[in-house]
């Protein structure tokens, strides 16, 4: 609504003969149902190769605690054992935990760039190397 400055009262004839705004084409209607973006899509917010890093690191994570977990179900050298005589034992676990999932998952992101594909050479008739002289 907007105000009458000499009366200082709202004028509600001008707010109903608003006419609503033209929606841009490209914009989300409002009663559309909520699709999930994937990798690759326009309205993701993270670069493919950046969700590619993510997925990998959570891969590698979810690989090393389970790798803890067994070991220490195992009891492998006496870890089990040596952890419930600790007068602390939450606090080694937590590091033991942490630092494996850390590291498994640096070890399958560091994998997974590795392994990428190489971009095809560029078909300008050029050859890798300095240009000649």
């Amino acid at each position: 609504m907007t105000r009458d400055p000499s009366s200082g009262r709202a004028d509600a004839s001008k707010a109903q003969r608003r006419e609503p705004e033209a929606s841009a084409p490209d914009a989300p209607q409002e009663d559309a149902p909520y699709k999930p973006a994937t990798p690759g899509q326009r309205n993701d917010p993270l670069p493919k190769l950046i969700w590619f890093l993510g997925c990998h690191a959570g891969i590698g994570v979810a690989v090393g605690m389970i790798f803890v977990t067994a070991v220490y179900q195992m009891n492998i050298s006496g870890l089990r054992d040596l952890l419930h005589a600790s007068s602390e034992p939450l606090l080694p676990l937590f590091i033991l935990y942490f630092s494996t999932a850390l590291s498994f998952g640096s070890l399958n992101m560091g994998i997974a760039v590795m392994t990428l594909p190489w971009d095809p050479p560029p078909d300008d008739g050029r050859q890798d190397g300095p240009p000649p002289n």
